[in-house]
């Protein structure tokens, strides 16, 4: 282990022994719940700390792990999240724990949205009413499969030291059969967890994300991390192919007419078809 990751490592260990975050409260009393999944660390930890504290119930509730696959996942994230959601299922079993693992996808796919002319700009998007994206490839498509399931208590990842705007957003609290198990731990804390609970796990995610504390699930997405993010990850083994997705994505932003943009989906198309024919 390099010097300064050792350092870190004793730093982060030091400090959770002298202030060791708040033990997470979870719905005891509820029969059934549900952890909302995005494949970051944050969900992760949730995720498997859950079924930890399930274990301990008797009977222990019945765990649903709910992912929202918008269908433009950056790959190398896309493909960790479905690896976590077979170790849940591995986990699960040895603990006696019921599990349900439900992948929500959209009804209607990125492209058929974007060749219909909606705006994707980072103009666009950098104001809330404009982000269609967000509700037609995700918000929807969850909330039908929590509907399916009953409404059972819902569990979110959402800690107050990721910014000034989700802390106060924790304060006012949440909604009814809203719980936030980890709201009080900081980043350190989530992952302690990790290498303690799978180190497995913690070390993908630790290369995958690297010290960025901010996720951008989808490739597409005109914000700037998620250009640095492909541009990152392409610098991984076997991704080098991801490079090009990130060129893909600045012609997705800048093409205007009904053309170019299915010149673009079909660029896209072959250049996944290719990556994946590489990726070993």
């Amino acid at each position: 282990m390099p010097r300064a990751a050792k350092e870190r490592e004793e730093e982060m260990y030091l400090q959770l022994t002298l202030f060791p975050p708040p033990a997470p409260v979870f719905p005891t009393g509820e029969p059934a719940w549900v952890v909302a999944f995005s494949g970051g660390k944050d969900s992760t930890a949730l995720a498997f700390l859950a079924l930890e504290t399930a274990a301990r119930l008797a009977p222990p509730p019945k765990v649903a792990v709910v992912y929202g696959n918008t269908g433009v996942e950056i790959p190398p994230l896309r493909d960790q999240a479905m690896n976590t959601l077979a170790a849940l299922r591995e986990e699960a079993a040895a603990l006696g724990v019921p599990l349900e693992v439900a992948v929500a996808t959209p009804e209607r796919s990125f492209w058929y949205w974007y060749l219909r002319g909606y705006a994707f700009s980072p103009q666009a998007w950098a104001r809330m009413r404009f982000r269609w994206c967000r509700d037609r490839l995700k918000v929807k498509p969850v909330a039908a499969v929590l509907k399916a399931l009953g409404q059972p208590a819902l569990l979110l990842g959402a800690r107050a030291g990721e910014s000034r705007e989700r802390a106060k957003a924790l304060a006012a609290g949440g909604q009814r059969k809203t719980w936030y198990p980890i709201a009080a731990w900081d980043a350190a804390a989530v992952w302690e967890y990790l290498c303690r609970r799978r180190p497995d796990i913690a070390d993908e995610l630790a290369i995958l994300y690297g010290c960025a504390e901010a996720r951008t699930g989808c490739w597409v997405c005109p914000a700037s991390p998620a250009s640095v993010q492909l541009r990152r990850m392409a610098r991984l083994p076997g991704w080098e192919w991801l490079e090009e997705l990130a060129r893909i994505r600045e012609m997705i932003l800048a093409a205007r007419t009904p053309e170019e943009r299915e010149a673009v989906r079909m660029m896209a198309d072959h250049v996944f078809s290719a990556g994946r024919g590489k990726k070993k």
